[in-house]
């Protein structure tokens, strides 16, 4: 089986932007998934350690084994962790009506994240989706979107992955 829930840390001001794989997703080599719990425990786990105790989940439902977004949203709240579904279409930007609803909140935590709070973003592979977020919040932080880009490719060089993604982080610089 291979592991999905990557966890990279990114420092922004004095706070850390959390970019996780789907906590505890395995999937098989023809592609099944499942969840491990000792594996969501300890990422989780991790999170909280951190003082990380937001998190987004940027996935949509139909990419998942069933069941799995109630078992976060379960897991999540016995450790404190807000969990905001928040779905963006996988190797795309987040669409107009995602950031309608997310911008002042976004705008929000990224003031907090820069005086040292803590936000996670999840996707499947903690890449494409939660790397163009961390982006994004990074840029709402004042740094300049290619920077942004950079510092999030350098803690994770498959992150941002598509064109579209990059393509849409220049247009909001």
């Amino acid at each position: 089986s291979r592991k999905l829930d990557a966890h990279v840390i990114v420092p922004c001001g004095a706070g850390q932007l959390h970019l996780l794989g789907w906590p505890g997703l395995r999937t098989s080599h023809i592609g099944d998934g499942w969840i491990d719990p000792e594996d969501r425990r300890e990422i989780l786990d991790r999170m909280v350690h951190s003082g990380c105790r937001d998190l987004f989940a940027l996935v949509e439902a139909r990419e998942l084994p069933p069941g799995t977004k109630a078992g976060l949203r379960k897991a999540t709240a016995q450790r404190g962790i807000i969990l905001r579904s928040a779905p963006i279409l996988d190797y795309h930007p987040p669409g107009m009506r995602f950031m309608r609803r997310w911008s002042a909140l976004l705008h929000h935590h990224a003031g907090a994240v820069q005086a040292g709070g803590q936000l996670a973003f999840c996707c499947l592979a903690g890449a494409g989706r939660s790397g163009t977020m961390s982006a994004l919040v990074l840029a709402m932080t004042g740094m300049p979107v290619d920077q942004a880009i950079a510092r999030i490719r350098h803690a994770n060089p498959d992150a941002i992955e598509s064109p579209a993604q990059e393509d849409w982080l220049s247009a909001q610089g």
